[in-house]
Order: C-alpha cells, then structure tokens, then sequence
C-alpha cells in the first residue's frame, strides 16, 4: 500500500507541473486487495464534465463525459458492470510520418469497449475486428475482474 501511495503521490507531483494527462495501469501485485487500478487526471479542453450511467446491453456502464455531450456518445474513462475499465491519454508519437488526420474517435472506442468488452482479451478481440486505418493515435488502460492490467498503444496501423 506505502507503494501505491508513494506512486500516487509522484504522479500527482508531475501533473501540477504538467500540461499533459498522466495515466497509470497499476498492477494487483501492488494493491493491498490484489485488483488492479487505473489512474488518470485528465488534460483537457472540456472543463466541464459529467458522470453517466448508461443501461445498455449486453454490459451498463458508467462513464465520464464532457458536460457538452449529453447524450455521452464519448467517453473519456469508465467502468462497466462486469469490472472491465478503459481509459486513454492522447499520445502525439505514434503516427511519426503518416499523413491521415486523426479522428478524435477514442471516445466512441471507449464507449463501444465499455458496453461489449468483459475483459482485456475481449478488448484485444475488439480492436482486432475494426477497420484500418484507425485514425487514432492515443494509449489505452485497461483492467479487469479478473486481475487484468495492460496498456494498448494505438496508432493509424497497429
């Protein structure tokens, strides 16, 4: 638990003196019940944001969104009924070179994840069937019920 602290702490340190988001995947190994945690403060442009519940099938979730969304068609972190959670943090280096322009669409991904994805295979499974290119350029944490922690890079491609 002392490490779980000392790491919060240091993360949110950096982000006082930062402009960009922090994230962080915390294993179950490091938790004093053995689930694993996602952290994220959120840099963003949208300073006014909500809490929803959506009850969808096959999985409700709750979800943040921003304020101006109400129908939340995006989401920027959640969790759903079965313990699966998303998050993402923008990433600026993974599409070096390419010229697609980016979607902004991490927040239907997260949204979509949340309402059909049990667990992190699931996700895998999920990013597995979209089409390419993504038009995305972000990270993604994920962890679930089952004691899952991962983070996903990705890019237009891969």
């Amino acid at each position: 638990m002392k490490k779980i602290i000392a790491l919060i702490s240091i993360f949110i340190i950096f982000t006082i003196s930062s402009k960009a988001c922090t994230t962080a995947v915390i294993s179950g190994k490091y938790t004093k019940d053995g689930k694993p945690m996602l952290f994220k403060n959120r840099d963003t442009w949208a300073l006014d944001n909500s809490m929803k519940y959506f009850n969808l099938k096959p999985y409700s979730f709750i979800g943040l969104i921003n304020s101006n969304d109400p129908n939340g068609n995006s989401i920027w972190i959640g969790s759903n009924e079965t313990g699966f959670a998303i998050m993402n943090s923008a990433s600026y280096n993974l599409n070096v070179d390419d010229t697609l322009t980016q979607s902004g669409l991490e927040g239907r991904l997260m949204k979509k994840a949340l309402q059909y994805c049990h667990t992190i295979n699931d996700f895998q499974n999920l990013l597995d069937t979209l089409p390419k290119p993504y038009l995305l350029e972000a990270n993604f944490g994920v962890i679930d019920a089952q004691g899952g922690a991962a983070y996903f890079e990705l890019g237009n491609h891969k």
